[in-house]
């Protein structure tokens, strides 16, 4: 029993003095684990300041290094758009580690040229550039992923002169180490306009009722030509259907008509033989589904709630007939 009581004793005296030496050694150890930082360094900077880059970066001198939170600030460099490309190294400096932040600077735009532009100006793209931010211009750091965004500003430009198949290529010439001069070639394509316009689904109007409804897009024709309505623009058709042709039907009483998805296709069409309503050779073929609906009447109507007028002047005033064709435009 006594030697029972010996062991436990010796046991309980070797477990205190263990936790006596994890006490003394383990914030030595951890300082041997955990090193301060003892400079943030900047290099292959040009035109940026330091300061400018420093400001995105949250290691900072006397704080502990964390290399979790040197990745985080190499990211936070590369999202800032200024760097083609930028790297993270660390060594040991005489008292802590030295963090060395290696940025390789974007050139600058110095030149944005176009050419083949006959069909609009120079001043035009700049504006569609402008207007679907495409965040090319000049003395502005170059990023070559802005570059597809600035081809489609031009095509949608081609577009809207009628010039849907034109093709716009794009290349880069470096002026110097830091510039670089970028040049749009833009080949316009042939004219295309608007060759025929059908329906699917009309019974109350004919097709050429609908074409007639339609005061924004018409096929080309000798008055088409002096209007540009035989241009088609994708707002402009789906103003056309659901503004204009609506109206036709709610006229008649088909308050729920609906239009669907136009089927727009180009396709090499015949010209026709007179000279001057000749059809461009590629044309726009647009044919319009259309769900018209049930037509709708007027049952009876009354007006309640009224005391100090006559209720059959009021009612006159609305024009509203039983039996009528509900006119809703």
């Amino acid at each position: 029993m006594k030697l029972w009581r010996v062991n436990i004793q010796i046991k309980i005296r070797c477990i205190v003095m263990c936790l006596m030496v994890l006490f003394f050694i383990s914030p030595c150890l951890l300082a041997q684990t955990q090193q301060t930082i003892e400079e943030v360094r900047v290099v292959g900077n040009r035109r940026i300041p330091e300061s400018t880059i420093l400001y995105y970066v949250q290691s900072q001198p006397n704080t502990i290094y964390r290399e979790d939170l040197a990745r985080r600030d190499y990211r936070n460099l590369l999202n800032t758009k200024f760097f083609e490309d930028a790297s993270l190294k660390t060594i040991q400096g005489e008292l802590g580690i030295i963090v060395i932040f290696e940025v390789k600077e974007r050139p600058l735009i110095r030149a944005i040229e176009f050419e083949g532009t006959d069909s609009f100006k120079e001043s035009d793209i700049l504006e569609k550039f402008k207007d679907m931010k495409v965040g090319l211009s000049v003395d502005s750091p170059f990023d070559p992923s802005k570059l597809p965004k600035a081809r489609k500003a031009i095509r949608v430009l081609l577009g809207q002169g009628g010039q849907p198949l034109g093709s716009v290529e794009v290349k880069t010439d470096r002026i110097a180490g830091s510039s670089i001069r970028i040049v749009f070639h833009i080949d316009a394509g042939p004219k295309v306009r608007i060759g025929d316009i059908s329906f699917e689904g009309n019974t109350v109007l004919s097709d050429s009722e609908l074409r007639n409804s339609l005061k924004m897009n018409k096929a080309k024709g000798l008055l088409t030509a002096f209007r540009n309505t035989d241009k088609y623009m994708e707002e402009k058709l789906e103003y056309d259907l659901h503004v204009n042709m609506l109206e036709s039907y709610r006229s008649l009483g088909y308050i729920f008509a609906k239009i669907g998805t136009p089927d727009v296709s180009i396709v090499e069409a015949p010209r026709g033989l007179l000279l001057m309503f000749r059809k461009t050779k590629q044309q726009y073929y647009l044919s319009i589904p259309i769900e018209e609906g049930e037509q709708f009447r007027y049952g009876s109507f009354k007006i309640e709630g009224i005391e100090n007028l006559d209720q059959e002047l009021v009612e006159k005033v609305y024009n509203v007939v039983p039996g009528n064709i509900v006119d809703y435009v």
